[in-house]
């Protein structure tokens, strides 16, 4: 009796040893289990966040692309669609920039918003390059810019083919009297020195300034 109370006994200790290793592995599997899970979920983050972020990219990439052009279209637009206005417009500009030169040429403590990031992979180099010239600085601006900028022809086709004097013609053209409405600080050659010469860049403060200008003190 008390050997088979001995055997029984010792089935009982390795019968509860068994249970222990087995509940063990239970929990290394099931910490495996947990640790591939929380694996999987880190890659899934981490392929999210690089998609998000390419997405970004491409989305602010795309802004930079158009939205210069986009100006342009819509101030085109209004002036094709409302001729009459277009006209009275400009004749008022006019006068205020006669009667009130002086007054329109002070400092202006105004900061332009900053449009985007200037970004050299979205822009293409337009600096007309001379035989005499050595050091020539780049001009940039975007393809779809580039388009209003020379009329939609070809740089390489035109007479002058000079980027500076064609983004001189379209300010002009879109933001009539600019050059007379604003001091030397706010020229042209400055804003596109201060933009880091991106034409785009330099056009939008344009358009910003003379918004705020011409909305203020004008009508």
């Amino acid at each position: 009796m008390e050997h088979k109370f001995v055997l029984a006994k010792g089935a009982l200790k390795h019968k509860k040893r068994q249970q222990e290793i087995d509940m063990a592995k239970l929990r290394s599997t099931a910490s495996k289990a947990d640790l591939k899970a929380r694996t999987l979920d880190l890659k899934e983050a981490k392929a999210k966040h690089e998609k998000d972020k390419t997405q970004k990219e491409v989305d602010e990439a795309l802004r930079i692309q158009t939205l210069a052009a986009a100006a342009c279209t819509r101030i085109t637009k209004w002036h094709d669609d409302f001729p009459e206005k277009a006209l009275k417009l400009r004749a008022k500009i006019q006068i205020f920039v006669k009667d009130g030169a002086r007054n329109l040429k002070g400092l202006s403590k105004e900061i332009c918003p900053t449009r985007f990031t200037f970004d050299k992979a979205c822009m293409v180099n337009v600096a007309k390059t001379y035989a005499a010239q050595k050091d020539i600085v780049p001009v940039w601006c975007t393809t779809s810019f580039r388009a209003w900028l020379f009329a939609g022809k070809s740089q390489a086709m035109l007479t002058e083919p000079d980027p500076i004097h064609h983004f001189t013609k379209l300010v002009g053209s879109m933001l009539p009297s600019y050059t007379e409405m604003f001091g030397y600080e706010y020229q042209l050659g400055n804003l596109l020195r201060n933009n880091k010469m991106c034409l785009d860049l330099a056009f939008l403060e344009a358009v910003w300034r003379y918004s705020r200008k011409v909305t203020t003190n004008t009508f």
